[in-house]
């Protein structure tokens, strides 16, 4: 079972230890709402043995000086792999694979929609600590199914969407 999961989608027959957690997500940087029928969340399946990384902010900087190993690992194949995790438990009919993420649909009464995205860690590093470590600001990162690559830093977009919300509005008061 893949650590963070509610347990109710495992992808542990398809992998010895899973490599992956599962976590609620806001990729469209809006609150949940669970109370409206219309409403759905995110759900990010991210494989943790294999990230994307960005090293535009550390010249001179590449996965190798980092200590890394190049691989030869395809988003498509783990795309493919959380699939047949939903297959297994919702049936064929039990979703529909869009452009980003796969579509859970909802169950009058019992449980809402759910928009299932495989994804990546993602890694931009921007330099060395003290010691030497890498530094990174950490995310994830997916392919939508007609190649456009999608980079989500969470962090980001909390500090981006509470300074967007506590900054003061400006009224203009008409008066004839």
């Amino acid at each position: 079972m893949c650590q963070h999961s509610s347990g109710r989608l495992s992808l542990s027959s398809h992998f010895h230890k899973p490599p992956c957690f599962i976590f609620f997500c806001d990729l469209d940087n809006v609150s949940f709402n669970l109370s409206g029928t219309e409403s759905d969340v995110d759900v990010c399946v991210v494989m943790t043995d294999v990230f994307w990384g960005d090293f535009t902010e550390a010249p001179g900087e590449n996965l190798e000086s980092y200590g890394f190993l190049p691989s030869n690992r395809m988003y498509e194949d783990d795309r493919e792999l959380v699939r047949r995790a939903l297959v297994q438990k919702f049936g064929s009919s039990g979703f529909t694979s869009g452009k980003k993420a796969f579509d859970v649909h909802g169950v009058a009464g019992s449980r809402v929609d759910a928009d299932v995205v495989p994804a990546w860690l993602f890694r931009s590093f921007h330099g060395r600590g003290i010691y030497g470590q890498p530094i990174a600001r950490e995310g994830i990162a997916f392919w939508t199914t007609d190649g456009k690559q999608v980079i989500n830093v969470p962090e980001q977009h909390i500090i981006m969407g509470r300074q967007k919300t506590t900054q003061p509005t400006t009224a203009l008061l008409i008066t004839a």
